[in-house]
């Protein structure tokens, strides 16, 4: 009878030892599952000023301020700046950056379009490309801002030259509480101004001149 007893008392034992730790392996598999589901719900990726994609922390914006500021700012001036001669496209590309910046940028738009610059450009059939070289972001007094300068080179392409611009711009950057699909960054550009737009130099195409 001892000897049964004994048994019993080690199956019983063994048992309560095997389901102790299943609830602790469970538990634990549970728990890291669900920081990892945490953890991935705080990341999001952003593209930088070179086309790279980083990933940045939804938590901690503020340390990412910069690098999704330079990618709203780089994004908008190629929608504004790099167009080929179809007012479809052209109008697409307004469609696009509206979404990225105030009425500011719209004015801007307008008094071009009142010079018969996007006409020139149908007409003319030029293309037009933007290399951006610098994006300058700064913070300011009020934390929902930041300061910003853009400098760049604009290649207006034609079928017998290639005229070479100044790009530079500044304004400021609202910081929004949400993103969307439109506008994944979360900024609204205001207070937009083309510093510069000179010529720099022509060169012909095809030895034409």
């Amino acid at each position: 009878m001892k000897n049964i007893q004994s048994a019993f008392s080690y199956v019983k034992s063994f048992t309560l030892i095997i389901i102790v730790g299943c609830l602790s392996i469970t538990f634990y598999a549970v728990m890291k599952t669900n920081q990892i589901s945490q953890m991935s719900k705080q990341q999001m990726l952003v593209m930088d000023t070179s086309g790279n994609i980083q990933t940045a922390s939804l938590t901690s914006r503020a340390n990412n301020l910069e690098i999704e500021g330079m990618a709203h700012l780089k994004n908008f001036h190629h929608l504004f700046f790099s167009f080929d001669p179809e007012r479809a496209i052209i109008q697409k590309n307004r469609e696009q950056w509206s979404y990225l910046a105030d009425e500011s940028v719209v004015v801007q738009f307008g008094k071009m379009e009142e010079q018969g610059f996007f006409q020139n450009v149908v007409a003319g059939s030029i293309s037009s490309r933007l290399d951006i070289e610098d994006i300058k972001i700064e913070k300011t007094d009020n934390p929902l801002y930041l300061q910003f300068g853009v400098k760049g080179k604009q290649r207006l392409i034609r079928s017998t030259s290639i005229a070479y611009r100044n790009l530079e711009t500044s304004g400021r950057l609202r910081i929004l509480e949400n993103r969307t699909e439109n506008n994944p960054h979360g900024f609204i550009i205001e207070n937009w101004r083309i510093v510069d737009n000179s010529t720099i130099s022509t060169e012909t195409r095809y030895g034409r001149k």
